[in-house]
């Protein structure tokens, strides 16, 4: 599987500190019915949604970025790949209506870019939309706070290479 990134892209490295927790995960929870669907938000051009999407074929994928090229990088580079279960999308204000029982979510990088006026609906709409027992993996320690009130659990809080993710759970 090539993907079309940057040349300092450590695709690897950057896929075991964000999504693979979230594709184990939904993995292990394979006790509900019906399609699992998995947001990744602020998908670039696909370095973390399209091996995901490999690993999980049932499973629909939604790759969302705020960037109109990057989703039509991503794509592209999901066609290359044979990875036909993944929706690119441009970010609108919030996360698409369809996602709204999502088995998991992972993001990396837009986040910390965001107002908190501007993340704060989207955080608020994710922890809604997720599925009991499941997780959403994100780098938006700042927002510890509003995900407890919000009725997700922090499960735990790394310092990666990538910046610090948090793995918030909705309890079963």
């Amino acid at each position: 599987m090539t993907l079309i990134a940057s040349p300092a892209d450590t695709t690897a490295d950057r896929f075991k500190a964000c999504a693979l927790p979230v594709v184990e995960s939904i993995r292990a929870i394979a006790r509900a019915k019906g399609e699992p669907y998995v947001l990744d938000l602020g998908c670039g051009n696909g370095s973390l949604t399209i091996p995901s999407a490999v690993m999980m074929p049932d499973a629909m994928f939604y790759g969302i970025d705020a960037d109109p090229q990057m989703v039509a990088q991503l794509k592209k580079n999901a066609t290359v790949c044979g990875a036909g279960n993944i929706i690119p999308m441009r970010m609108g204000s919030g996360i698409p209506e369809r996602c709204e029982t999502l088995w998991g979510v992972f993001s990396m990088g837009l986040l910390p870019t965001l107002t908190h006026p501007e993340a704060w609906p989207i955080l608020r709409a994710i922890a809604r939309a997720l599925v009991p027992g499941c997780i959403a993996r994100i780098d938006a320690a700042e927002y510890v706070a509003d995900l407890r009130a919000w009725g997700l659990e922090i499960k735990a809080t790394d310092v990666t290479p990538f910046g610090t993710f948090i793995t918030a759970r909705k309890p079963l």
